[in-house]
């Protein structure tokens, strides 16, 4: 590891570490009224056997001074050839030693000399010639001072030795040094080195893998990965993608760069991906039409072997385990939230409809607007399909749309789709897999039962089944491979009822009054098998009011109601608490956010969005703040 050279001392920390000075238990006889002239003092037993016991527990405390000052003499000493009863070879350097101290560092050292258990030491010296002596001399003078120089030209060497040696306190901060310089061009060879060194995973390199995980797998050490330590990855709830789709393209990126010998990883390294949250059709689509692997595994194995992965892959047996279902979340990365609304108009001095982008970050706790943009719509609806943010139908004032347009976060720039096949304003959308799909809302003169979805490979819509009830302004989440359509309005009708998609099989499921509340224009949020229903309308006047409905058990209970009532807002879950923001309260429009915590049971005002006030649409990204920050953001 070349770089400039960053000296850092590490001091020792002796466990004697106390007051200064030195200092004696108290002696039992200074506070006590029994007469120390009585010849009978030791008459009574209970008496005698309480001050024994005191006596007994009597000890002499010292700080780390006292033992700073000791080993600066038994340095002193060696320096100058005392009492060195043990020599050292590192290539042509010898260095004279205590055996008692070295001892005292090292197992290694301890273990030869107690059961003179290395076949090329005697009972006098030891060679070493795989440590260099600059290194040799730095392990040694630590042994009698505490004291280590580690920079990047030396840390590799010192924390090599120190594994081969035994040295754990000295070994700790080598790898603790190394993690706090991880960076994208080091952060693979730092994880294989200290796993090397030290026999296990090193969480400090693994969760920066974790966190760059896409970018890094492009790179030449991540290929060069061996396969233990590439399962190892895979693996681990807390990567960073989008879709377990970019697993996939890991896995056969990796066996291409070793196809003869990588082969046959191939299907332990598929069960890594969890089945549970993708479409298993995609999954062996992408399969099939990869470049390389499909036609090598015809190349390099019998047809039997060929033909058992294909059916691996059409079959995914894994797909019921309970890791396959278990989502991945990278712990270093706060979600970010993107939302879509609308401008405050008397504050920037807009007429018509207009909605605005802003975006809010869990580590700041503050809204920012990174793009200028302003949609002349309202009413629509944004999905997030893994790479890009979807924007669906709406209203412009005048019309109901049925446009379709691609956000990139990153260029800030807008592209279109392919229209819709009907206009949907106040619609509910949601994305699996990449499949997009529009469902309810009101074309202008209908209300809408009807669901669509757009194939990104076809970049056609295609007609789905539809709802068993018209729902405008009904509220969405996406639970594994369910689409749960929740309430929403026909006219002057208020449901309470809620209606499932199964993507599998292409099919709804009607849940009649599974609210307590009749709503329309409410928002809600999925956490742990339950969802979270907020505000709304039940036609009457707008709710503050909020209900939990769990999916396992079809029923819905009372929870905690918000602090101002809400039409049209938007909610997420961000690190275990659930924050809704924007709407309308009745004629008012809000800009406030109100944030719900587990731990206490109750609401919270949250920072006020800077831009939105009123309807808001949004979705929530694992990503950089760096990455989407804008350096002019106002």
């Amino acid at each position: 590891m070349n770089g400039r050279e960053i000296g850092n001392f590490i001091n020792f920390i002796n466990p004697f570490d106390q007051d200064n000075g030195v200092r004696r238990s108290r002696n039992p006889f200074e506070s006590s009224n029994i007469p120390l002239n009585d010849k009978n003092i030791f008459d009574s037993s209970e008496k005698f056997e309480q001050i024994s016991k005191e006596t007994d527990n009597s000890i002499i405390e010292v700080t780390s001074d006292y033992f700073n000052n000791q080993f600066a003499i038994f340095s002193k000493l060696r320096e100058d050839g005392h009492f060195c009863d043990f020599v050292i070879k590192c290539a042509n350097i010898s260095f004279s030693v205590h055996r008692i101290v070295i001892c005292g560092l090292s197992e290694f050292f301890k273990a030869m000399l107690t059961n003179n258990m290395v076949s090329n030491c005697n009972t006098n010296s030891i060679s070493l010639s795989y440590i260099c002596p600059e290194t040799m001399e730095s392990i040694i003078n630590f042994a009698y001072t505490g004291k280590i120089k580690i920079s990047e030209r030396n840390v590799e060497d010192i924390a090599s030795a120190a594994s081969y040696l035994q040295i754990p306190i000295l070994l700790d901060h080598c790898v603790n040094y190394m993690t706090r310089r991880i960076k994208y061009s080091n952060a693979v060879k730092i994880y294989k080195f200290i796993k090397s060194i030290r026999g296990d995973t090193d969480r400090g390199s693994m969760r920066y893998i974790e966190k760059h995980f896409l970018q890094l797998s492009r790179t030449t050490d991540f290929l060069q990965l061996d396969y233990d330590e590439f399962f190892e990855i895979l693996k681990s709830d807390h990567l960073l993608v989008d879709s377990e789709l970019q697993v996939l393209e890991v896995i056969l990126s990796w066996i291409s760069h070793d196809i003869p010998y990588r082969l046959q990883y191939i299907t332990k390294l598929y069960k890594t991906i969890r089945l549970g949250l993708v479409s298993i059709e995609m999954i062996n689509d992408k399969f099939k039409i990869h470049p390389i692997v499909p036609g090598a595994l015809k190349k390099y194995l019998s047809n039997e072997e060929a033909n058992n992965i294909f059916d691996l892959f059409r079959k995914a047996e894994h797909q019921f385990m309970d890791y396959a279902n278990r989502g991945r979340h990278c712990q270093d990365v706060s979600p970010i939230i993107y939302a879509f609304g609308e401008i405050n108009k008397d504050r920037n001095n807009i007429s018509g409809v207009g909605s605005v982008i802003e975006c809010y970050d869990k580590d700041s706790d503050k809204w920012f607007r990174n793009d200028s943009t302003i949609l002349q719509r309202k009413l629509f609806a944004v999905v997030y399909d893994g790479n890009s943010i979807i924007v669906l139908g709406g209203n412009d004032g005048s019309n109901k749309l049925k446009s379709a347009s691609r956000y990139d976060r990153f260029t800030l720039d807008w592209k279109s789709l392919p229209p819709m096949l009907s206009r949907r304003s106040a619609l509910c959308a949601a994305t699996i897999n990449g499949v997009i799909y529009a469902i309810g809302g009101y074309d202008g003169s209908t209300f809408l039962n009807s669901m669509e979805f757009f194939n990104p490979q076809t970049l056609k819509w295609h007609h789905g089944p539809s709802m068993t009830m018209q729902r405008s302004g009904a509220a969405v989440v996406v639970y594994q491979d369910l689409i749960i359509v929740i309430g929403g309005r026909c006219g002057q009708t208020v449901h309470n009822s809620i209606e499932i998609f199964c993507t599998r099989r292409f099919q709804w499921k009607l849940i009649t009054s599974a609210l307590q509340v009749p709503r329309f224009g409410h928002t809600a949020s999925l956490y742990n098998k339950q969802i979270f229903i907020f505000g709304g309308n039940n036609g009457n006047e707008t709710l503050k009011s909020c209900e939990c409905f769990f999916i396992e058990h079809e029923r819905s209970y009372e929870f905690p109601s918000l602090q101002y009532p809400r039409a049209n807002a938007s909610s997420h879950l961000v690190n275990n608490s659930l924050y809704v923001f924007g709407g309308y309260n009745d004629e008012r429009k809000l800009g406030s956010t109100e944030i719900f915590s587990f731990k206490t049971n109750q609401w919270n005002f949250g920072p006020f969005l800077r831009f939105i006030e009123g309807s808001v649409q949004s979705v929530i990204i694992n990503t950089n703040t760096s990455q989407i920050l804008n350096k002019d953001n106002t």
